[in-house]
């Protein structure tokens, strides 16, 4: 186990360091924990089939604080904080309708995958695998060799690392002791049920957030807490056929689905084929300008690039098919000021008059 022994006395006074930090933040730990309880099960239960040490299922809460909707100022997202070169690496997907890193059960699955090849590939020492998924396996391996070079041993506490990653290694020890009995460290923190919080639900049609929220009973908050992995106010059936809803709201959301007599969703996609301005397309397709740029992520001085995809409103019972999974793959959205379109046009006109 990751957290056997501390033989080491500068890891263990970083370790005391930590804990202590924690005994004054008790509010802290109480707000990560109460999100950790959507999650938590679900993750000891991947950390069971994959045989890999319970303590692992803390990584969340010193990457993100259980947050999957979060991304890092390094653009790391989710949970387990993937920056999309490892994403990629772990077969988690982005594209203009979800980002996989922020999916709770697609990231804590790539999340355990790497920490299984880390652990690996430092010949089972959980200490430098660890620290290796907080900088890079490299930032480790380089580390590693410089530590043997001046004829250490090259464990953990024999490196020279940055120090976010020199300290987060003890920050997790320190935070898998407190877990372990909160009450010797004098702090409470929320009771955890040892049962699923969420089920899913697989999707055959294309389906608004809202809608789906509403059927399932549910605050838009709540709803994406558990599916944060959207990035647009749609469900794509054809890329992403699960969502995620409580255990005691699923009957409801299956039954409300079931019966479902209106449309559920109610934009669809096209592509752009001119370089247009936002006030133009959202014309053309009977949208409000404002609500156009807000559903797409446009701002006012953009304008859309031919080839990009958008979202535009359905209307009436036309165009009622869902969006393919080709346009969900392959779908981008370019855009350009609409200042730097005047400088274009200008230099064309000017190249053509000499």
């Amino acid at each position: 186990m990751m957290s056997a022994s501390l033989p080491d006395t500068v890891l263990a006074l970083r370790v005391d360091a930590h804990v202590r930090w924690y005994q004054q933040n008790q509010a802290n730990l109480v707000r990560t924990f109460t999100r950790a309880r959507l999650v938590l099960f679900d993750i000891v239960e991947a950390l069971e089939r994959a045989g890999l040490p319970l303590e692992l299922a803390l990584v969340p809460a010193v990457e993100s604080a259980f947050q999957p909707e979060v991304c890092s100022r390094a653009a790391a997202c989710g949970l387990w904080q993937f920056i999309m070169p490892t994403a990629r690496r772990f077969d988690l997907k982005r594209h203009l309708f979800a980002d996989e890193r922020r999916h709770i059960r697609a990231g804590t699955g790539a999340a355990l995958r790497y920490l299984k090849e880390l652990n690996t590939r430092f010949n089972g020492d959980w200490h430098l695998a660890l620290a290796a998924y907080n900088c890079g396996e490299g930032c480790v391996e380089r580390a590693v060799r410089q530590a043997r070079k001046a004829g250490l041993a090259g464990r953990f506490t024999d490196l020279q690392l940055p120090n976010e990653t020199a300290q987060y290694v003890p920050r997790l020890l320190a935070l898998a002791q407190v877990v372990a009995d909160p009450q010797a460290y004098g702090l409470t923190l929320p009771a955890l049920d040892n049962a699923p919080y969420f089920a899913a639900h697989r999707i055959t049609r294309d389906v608004d957030v809202a809608v789906a929220a509403r059927l399932a009973g549910m605050r838009m908050q709540e709803f994406l807490a558990l599916n944060a992995h959207h990035q647009k106010p749609l469900i794509v059936a054809a890329s992403e056929p699960l969502v995620f809803i409580p255990v005691a709201q699923i009957s409801q959301f299956t039954q409300s689905l079931a019966a479902h007599s209106g449309p559920l969703s109610s934009w669809r996609a096209v592509r752009v084929n001119t370089h247009s301005s936002t006030e133009s397309i959202a014309r053309e397709h009977g949208a409000e300008v404002a609500q156009f740029r807000a559903i797409n992520g446009i701002q006012p001085q953009h304008r859309v690039q031919a080839g990009s995809t958008v979202l535009v409103p359905r209307r009436g019972h036309e165009n009622t098919a869902d969006i393919p999974l080709e346009m969900v793959l392959n779908g981008i959205l370019n855009l350009n000021t609409a200042v730097t379109q005047t400088r274009v046009k200008r230099r064309q006109r000017g190249s053509g008059s000499k």
